[in-house]
């Protein structure tokens, strides 16, 4: 997986998150909402069955026990917060009113019948105030069932219930937040599962593509980003630069004083070459003591001073084995594009390579140590 790749893929998993939270806060308000007026309704019409039933259990003489009516609710018996009461008779005039007057503009939200009482979601306008209320509609019936005795209206305060509705709205909503917590957690598991992932793959990636003692590029990761340059500036134009470079009497080193020694000097003359070229050229290890560059936007000439100062840091750098000092040195071959636009790419490639190598062992047989341009 590339980087690219990568943050595309972990900007969707934040974005999916993002937008599973907000679903899940519109679904908590309405959840909210929802068991709010729910339990408005249960409470009132239990509060309605209630009174209904004490009402016609204590009724004589076909005529509704007032007093005990007017006892229930100084007694505040009720489940509900009570607006307003109004006791009516047969012939629909008032028997009893308590509460607040509601002579304000009513609007019914919705109606329903259930067990012989009927209650409505009303909101009740008083100029620029709304009032949330339930209101609860039943019959109270005497020996004649065609004919009730009295009719009771209850309007219940739902604006004052939902400060006793509070407490569950709390518990909601910690149920909520302590959702959310264990979601946010779980993405941050997640991610951190994921960038682990990705840098795994990268050091995959590293191994495959670097030399594992100097660092550099191996052959093959070099040759295509190598043929990469070609292309672009064969359609772009620009010019490039190769160094290919050698060790002097490298196997005889090792011989003497071993791989692991050999394998240090190796480290540090790609750091050399690492110093002294550029972040986006590009360096590779071609064989076993062999090191390649291509120096981008760069002129033969500028690529000959480039080469010419790795090869004397080189010769400058002491390397000693069981306290004896070892000499290293380097040979140096450059080559440089020209009429780019009359060859292919791989004309370009082939020629760069082979000016390179030629001018690498012209290099050898002038004595070693030095750097020859083709």
């Amino acid at each position: 997986m590339d980087k690219k790749k990568y943050i595309e893929k972990r900007s969707f998993m934040v974005a999916v998150t993002f937008l599973f939270l907000i679903v899940m806060f519109f679904l908590y308000i309405n959840i909210s909402n929802f068991v709010f007026h729910k339990a408005g309704a249960e409470l009132a019409m239990k509060t309605g069955g209630s009174m209904k039933n004490i009402l016609e259990y204590s009724q004589k003489d076909e005529q509704i026990d007032l007093q005990l009516l007017k006892t229930l609710i100084k007694n505040n018996d009720f489940y509900l917060p009570m607006l307003n009461l109004t006791v009516y008779d047969s012939d629909k005039n008032i028997l009893m009113k308590e509460g607040k007057s509601l002579s304000l503009k009513k609007t019914v939200l919705d109606d329903n019948f259930c067990d012989d009482l009927i209650h409505s979601n009303i909101s009740i306008t008083d100029g620029n105030k709304k009032i949330r209320v339930y209101e609860v509609y039943f019959s109270i019936f005497g020996e004649n069932p065609g004919t009730p005795i009295a009719n009771i209206v209850i309007s219940f305060n739902l604006d004052q219930f939902s400060d006793l509705f509070s407490g569950k709205q709390f518990l909601m909503l910690s149920i909520f937040l302590l959702t959310l917590l264990i979601l946010i957690f779980l993405v941050m598991i997640i991610l951190g599962l994921q960038q682990q992932l990705f840098q795994s793959e990268e050091k995959i990636t590293q191994l495959n593509t670097r030399d594992d003692i100097t660092g550099l590029l191996t052959r093959e990761a070099f040759m295509e980003k190598f043929r990469n340059e070609i292309v672009r500036i064969s359609q772009t134009g620009g010019q490039l630069s190769v160094i290919t470079a050698d060790l002097d009497n490298f196997m005889s080193v090792c011989d003497k004083a071993g791989h692991d020694f050999g394998n240090h000097i190796l480290k540090t003359v790609a750091k050399i070459f690492q110093t002294n070229l550029r972040v986006f050229d590009i360096i590779g290890r071609f064989g076993s003591d062999e090191i390649i560059a291509v120096m981008i936007g760069t002129t033969a000439q500028e690529c000959l001073e480039i080469a010419e100062k790795c090869r004397i840091a080189i010769k400058e750098t002491e390397f000693y084995f069981n306290d004896k000092k070892i000499p290293v040195s380097m040979s140096f071959g450059i080559s440089s594009t020209s009429n780019l636009e009359q060859k292919t790419t791989e004309q370009i490639k082939h020629d760069l390579l082979f000016d390179s190598l030629g001018a690498l062992a012209q290099s050898k047989q002038e004595g070693k140590n030095c750097c020859i341009l083709k």
